[in-house]
């Protein structure tokens, strides 16, 4: 069956020679002898004690072999026909038996049946848009009173509707799978049952998203995001199952020229896109009101007498270190929608629709002035108002370029946010930015007019060294007294996070350290003795958390949804995953004038140039007592729990994500004095061997 599951996959009668050919046939022929001679023995129940579903199984393991034995034969018609029965009993038993025997029966129909089901019905010449379950439907066989009672005894609904099974993996009628699909100006028939199924599903999601975001108007941002992750896993089902049909159609040696490969491609284009609208649509939530145009303080209850609750609580405003918390993670999030602008450009047909490209542009700039608004605010905060007001004039440049580009308002409000962005946010935004501008220049007018009063006494006194401002003329001359520091002082120096580094998380380089996969029985020994110092992280995403719940004891950070997740402070880390962050040291309060610089949140990523001299602007100011960085203020948070943690290992669905998550903590900015690994198994193989669940 080895040898007939890799002809099953292949690309034609040329795969296999005709000495082969006969090679496999005779070893099948031999196979069924004994297959038959076994059924034959399983049917005397009353000698032998079998029972009715060992009868079947065994029926359905001799059809499967008839069934190869036809397709090398290439007796379509007798091949569908015995691989329909075999799919029928599969999925009857299926739902008969244990969760491990389930996961068998489903693993063969999905590795060899439906590849030769999908194979033999493309030589008779069956749409690739028929299901499945339409096919079995059509050619399975009623002949046989005894297995027919036998199947009927173990599943009554399964010969009366034989797709019954997929259909509640489904959770859809493949009679209501939409047949086409529009991209822009072009429609097309859906060529892949899977797509259209997948697509269906978007469909339903869509609907429900809609009636949530309705019913839940004042619910916070976080809470209307994870409602995204419901499209977002059936639009990622709709771009593999397109990405495997057109492998396939490509290794059946159809030319690109062809109308279904066109269609393909067509799909290709709009079902990509509609994922990464989904993606920005999400990130635009989360950004808060008006994709982040408003940043409106909020207030936390603190009790007035540490000790006793019963004195009540008192109303204070946000500290200056977490509004600056929120603003870098804003300032992440648009870098992320740029990076989906940018995958959108490479899909095909998208750079040469003018139209496309001119809104996508203007998307672009829009979110530019987000961030640019986002890294004004943070100057602000630090009480920088000339970089502050640089930033906001560069942003309102930007906002009037995409003024009269955007097309006009066409989504509602209770309508989901995608990738579009109407003339109404654009107004709105560059109405922000106009009063701000006008706050600001007030700002920098009365800062300029106490610098002047104060004289030159405030430089003698406050002055930075000369080397430190020597792109500045002294007007009252040069201080010999205060060239250099010395003696020298070791000071943090700003850099790029190593997050937004997609080429370093994902190519080996020379000089790297070797992945540090961890073995099987290591991760049962972390889940059976948990302890502070070692612990076990998975990386997956919420919804799928929900679904097949973790390997107990296992903490949870999502790394895709958080790609920042490595290099957060340990207070926003431990806020927003619930557990200490490995390695973590404690955050200590910043004054101004300390000296201590923190990355600027806008050092990195699209508009380098932007941030690099506003940076360079606010060095050269010298007037805030710091070096023009993002100095952060904040209470000791809790980093003893955090630095107990030695040794991390972590898993995802199949190693991918937690691969790339070791990167990042072993990588620079990672995390220093932990030992990080690991699994490269996976959820998938902790279910296969029955591990145990924690929910």
């Amino acid at each position: 069956m080895h040898m007939k599951s890799i002809r099953s996959a292949g690309s034609g009668d040329e795969l296999l020679p005709g000495s082969t050919r006969r090679h496999i046939i005779s070893r099948l022929h031999k196979a069924t002898i004994y297959a038959r001679h076994l059924v034959g023995v399983l049917e005397d129940q009353k000698n032998t004690e079998t029972t009715d579903l060992a009868v079947l199984e065994a029926r359905a393991y001799l059809q499967s072999l008839c069934g190869a034995i036809e397709l090398e034969k290439r007796n379509w018609e007798a091949c569908l026909s015995a691989f329909a029965e075999v799919r029928v009993t599969y999925a009857a038993l299926a739902q008969n038996v244990g969760t491990k025997n389930d996961d068998h029966f489903r693993d063969w129909l999905s590795s060899t049946i439906d590849p030769g089901m999908r194979y033999a019905a493309y030589k008779l010449r069956i749409p690739r848009t028929t299901s499945i379950e339409a096919i079995v439907a059509q050619f399975l066989a009623h002949s046989d009173n005894d297995y027919t009672a036998k199947l009927s005894n173990l599943s009554p609904q399964s010969l009366e509707e034989p797709s019954s099974v997929s259909k509640e993996a489904a959770g859809d009628d493949p009679r209501e799978h939409p047949k086409m699909i529009s991209w822009r100006s072009r429609t097309v028939n859906l060529e892949d049952a899977a797509t259209a199924q997948a697509l269906a599903s978007v469909s339903i999601a869509e609907q429900n998203l809609a009636s949530f975001l309705e019913s839940h108007r004042d619910s916070n941002p976080k809470t209307k995001a994870a409602a995204y992750d419901q499209v977002l896993l059936p639009s990622q089902d709709a771009v593999d199952a397109n990405k495997t049909a057109i492998d396939e159609m490509s290794a059946e040696g159809l030319a690109q020229g062809d109308p279904r490969m066109q269609s393909l491609h067509v799909t290709r284009t709009a079902v990509n896109f509609a994922l990464v609208g989904w993606r920005i649509g999400r990130n635009r939530v989360l950004c808060g009101e008006q994709d982040g145009a408003r940043f409106d303080p909020q207030h936390v209850k603190n009790p007035k007498n540490p000790k006793s609750h019963a004195s009540g609580w008192e109303i204070k405003e946000e500290s200056i270190g977490r509004k600056l918390s929120k603003l870098r993670e804003r300032i992440v999030l648009y870098e992320a929608i740029f990076q989906s602008l940018d995958s959108v450009q490479e899909l095909p047909g998208v750079a040469a629709d003018q139209t496309l490209m001119i809104e996508l542009d203007s998307t672009r700039t829009y979110f530019a002035a987000l961030r640019c608004l986002a890294i004004s605010r943070s100057h602000s905060l630090l009480e920088n108002p000339k970089n502050a007001l640089a930033l906001l004039s560069r942003a309102i440049e930007h906002s009037s370029e995409i003024k009269t580009t955007v097309p006009s308002s066409h989504t509602g409000p209770e309508e989901p946010r995608k990738l579009q962005v109407d003339s109404s946010e654009a107004d709105a935004l560059n109405k922000i930015l106009q009063g701000l501008v006008l706050r600001h220049q007030a700002l920098v007018e009365l800062k300029n007019l106490n610098t002047t009063t104060k004289g030159s006494l405030t430089t003698a006194v406050k002055g930075f060294p000369a080397i430190e401002s020597l792109e500045e003329y002294p007007q009252n001359g040069v201080d010999l007294k205060n060239l250099v520091t010395y003696p020298p002082k070791l000071q943090p120096v700003p850099v790029k996070p190593i997050f937004l580094d997609v080429a370093w998380n994902y190519i080996e380089y020379p000089g790297r350290k070797a992945n540090n996969q961890v073995e099987d029985e290591k991760i049962k020994s972390l889940s059976a003795k948990p302890s502070p110092a070692r612990i076990i992280i998975d990386v997956r995403e919420p919804a799928e958390l929900s679904s097949t719940g973790r390997i107990p004891g296992a903490k949870s950070m999502p790394i895709t949804s958080h790609p920042d997740a490595v290099y957060l402070p340990p207070a926003t880390f431990a806020e927003r995953f619930g557990f200490a962050k490995p390695g973590g040291a404690a955050v200590s309060s910043v004054g101004a004038g300390a000296g201590a610089a923190h990355p600027a949140p806008h050092a990195a990523g699209h508009g380098g140039a932007d941030v690099a001299a506003a940076a360079a602007a606010a060095a050269a100011a010298g007037e805030d007592g710091g070096r023009g960085e993002l100095e952060l203020e904040g209470e000791v948070v809790g980093g003893e729990e955090g630095r107990e943690v030695r040794e991390v290992v972590f898993y995802c669905k199949a190693g991918v994500r937690s691969k790339a998550a070791m990167r990042m903590a072993s990588g620079e900015g990672g995390w220093d004095g932990v030992s990080v690994g690991h699994w490269g198994g996976g959820w998938d193989e902790w279910e296969k061997k029955g591990g145990e669940v924690e929910r």
